[in-house]
């Protein structure tokens, strides 16, 4: 399984390890903008917890980078 360690130092530098292991909470975490930030934050060293419906559209990127095993997935679930 690949590693999501694509980032440039700069990022890392840039945010002196301020989310290093913190917990952050992303809603919408299957879609395009929220699996990116999924996968920065994770790459900044934070333990993400996604709460957020399936994902939009087929393909997806919460799917193609395998997202669900490298967060907390939590599946919203709809009613009414």
């Amino acid at each position: 399984m690949p590693e999501l360690r694509h980032t440039p130092t700069k990022m890392s530098a840039m945010f002196d390890e301020i989310y290093k292991n913190k917990r952050v909470l992303i809603t919408g975490h299957t879609g395009f903008k929220g699996s990116w930030l999924a996968i920065w934050l994770k790459e900044l060293g934070a333990d993400v917890v996604g709460y957020s419906l399936d994902p939009p559209s087929e393909p997806n990127n919460f799917e193609a980078t395998r997202l669900r095993e490298k967060i907390t997935h939590i599946h919203a679930a709809m009613s009414g």
